[in-house]
């Protein structure tokens, strides 16, 4: 398991999570509401790293997970990595100008999913397990007003999106350990959430 280290480099747990309640405020999302209703488990064969680097852009979005590129608009998708210990994310929904989902992963190893529409939340961790296997949980909550059908619907999409990431995600973990590549570029236009985790994992590992 991969802990901050309560370090004066780690920072506060203030500091760390600073701006993180305002972010969940503009996402339409009341925790107050919100009961978890599920746990889905999944075991990948690949690194902790290479999961949350899958959930931090979205370039790979409309080709490897083409009905949620039917409900997002990942032409507008963009990242805000502002924050020192966050980054966060927001797709709008297609044709509809005002509402979309909210993304947000949380140094080293959680990640959120927000939605106002219908009104609920994930919490995705991983798990490292070795060097090339990660649990990976993902717990729903929902407000009470949220109809058994939406809900349905919301973990259906979910579970399709995952599935296809766990195979995208054994692939790059291949890929590595191949040893045909040592060294990759990101492209900042679309991958600056990588580079934002790739940055505090350097700093974490290297001790500053």
């Amino acid at each position: 398991m991969i802990f901050v280290n309560p370090d004066p480099v780690a920072g506060t747990f203030r500091q760390i999570m600073a701006g993180l309640p305002q972010l969940l405020e503009r996402a339409g999302v009341d925790l107050a509401r919100l009961k978890m209703v599920r746990r889905d488990v999944y075991d990948l064969s690949a690194n902790w790293k290479i999961v949350i680097e899958n959930f931090n852009e979205c370039y790979h979005c409309p080709v490897a997970h083409p009905k949620f590129s039917e409900l997002i608009d990942t032409d507008a998708y963009r990242a805000d990595t502002a924050n020192e210990y966050f980054s966060s994310y927001y797709g709008p929904i297609v044709g509809v100008s005002d509402t979309g989902v909210n993304y947000v992963t949380l140094w080293p190893t959680v990640m959120f999913a927000l939605s106002a529409k219908p009104h609920g939340m994930q919490v995705l961790r991983t798990w490292p397990l070795d060097a090339h296997h990660t649990r990976e949980t993902i717990d729903y909550y929902f407000a009470e007003d949220v109809s058994e059908n939406e809900i349905r619907d919301y973990v259906e999409l979910s579970d399709l999106v995952q599935q296809e990431d766990v195979v995208l995600c054994e692939s790059v973990q291949r890929g590595l350990g191949s040893g045909v590549i040592s060294l990759g570029h990101l492209m900042l236009s679309r991958e600056r959430g990588i580079q934002h985790f790739q940055k505090l994992v350097y700093r974490f590992v290297s001790g500053g």
